[in-house]
């Protein structure tokens, strides 16, 4: 398999970057400041992904013939950094990435695009979600999402869409839940969590490995692709302290209480049957699984 990583510096494009290496494929990544001297440098605000594609060599494959596929993780994310700099969220998000699809459909490549289950609001009581639910998102990174869901299935309907989940890591290096709170939970002996806040904490190497099977069987349209366990945010927490022996207390407080900028989804869980049925092979890593892992991971 050729494939054309965009995003591989973010949390979820290292691990397909990890993955697919892993299995000999032939994977150029892309960072907007690499940190590899293996990836290349590119701007989704205003890059040309043509010059990748010459510089890396990738652009002879095209030219052989061979089929060449991408996976786009890029995008400005981050809620309250989405809505405090809108304009050039939008301009990454939105005109960027127009720009970075279009140009991979005039060259045949085929895309998996990562959405996002936040393109739902989960206020409405019909969680979870099927792929044909509307849209309802409360939030302008889940807007940003459902404006190029939309762009991709009116103009290019070829391309691969999957809407994740939060995704968690048995790394204890790295941006995620378990490591956000094993280091506060150092200082703090109390946490906050939202009240009626519910999630499905998927395993970061089984969306991967997901995300490399979907393209290799040439799925199209949009799947979920969330571990079908589902818990309050709050549990999920608690399952965590408890596993480090931290005696540090979760309490479930209304949203009203945090100040966000922008108010944040409910229960979003996403229905992946669709998906299970499509790639009945794979399954999903348990979440204590994952957190025994990391315990077991932890220095000392």
């Amino acid at each position: 398999m050729n494939l054309l990583l965009v995003g591989a510096s973010s949390f979820i494009g290292r691990e397909i970057y990890r993955q697919a290496k892993g299995h000999g494929y032939r994977v150029v990544g892309t960072a907007t400041r690499p940190q590899n001297p293996e990836w290349y440098s590119f701007n989704l605000k205003d890059g040309d992904i043509r010059d990748v594609l010459r510089v890396s060599g990738m652009q002879d494959c095209l030219d052989r013939g061979e089929k060449v596929f991408a996976i786009i993780t890029a995008f400005y994310c981050g809620n309250e950094r989405t809505v405090t700099n809108l304009k050039e969220a939008q301009q990454v998000n939105i005109i960027g990435m127009e720009r970075l699809l279009d140009t991979l459909h005039e060259l045949g490549i085929k895309a998996l695009f990562f959405s996002t289950e936040c393109v739902f609001s989960g206020r409405d009581g019909k969680a979870p979600y099927r792929e044909d639910y509307p849209t309802d998102p409360v939030l302008a990174y889940g807007r940003h999402k459902a404006e190029i869901e939309c762009y991709i299935q009116e103009h290019m309907p070829e391309m691969l869409i999957y809407r994740l989940s939060q995704n968690i890591s048995t790394e204890p290096d790295g941006i995620q839940i378990f490591s956000d709170v094993y280091e506060r939970q150092k200082s703090e002996s109390h946490f906050h969590s939202i009240q009626g806040q519910v999630i499905a904490p998927t395993y970061i190497a089984d969306t991967a490995k997901w995300a490399i099977e979907g393209l290799k069987r040439g799925l199209s349209g949009i799947y979920h692709c969330e571990n079908p366990e589902s818990m309050p945010r709050a549990e999920l927490v608690r399952r965590f302290l408890a596993a480090i022996g931290s005696e540090a207390e979760v309490e479930e407080v209304p949203l009203e209480t945090f100040g966000f900028k922008e108010s944040r989804t409910m229960d979003v869980r996403l229905d992946c049957t669709k998906l299970q049925q499509a790639i009945p092979e794979l399954s999903f890593k348990p979440v204590d699984e994952v957190i025994e892992e990391f315990v077991r991971k932890l220095p000392g």
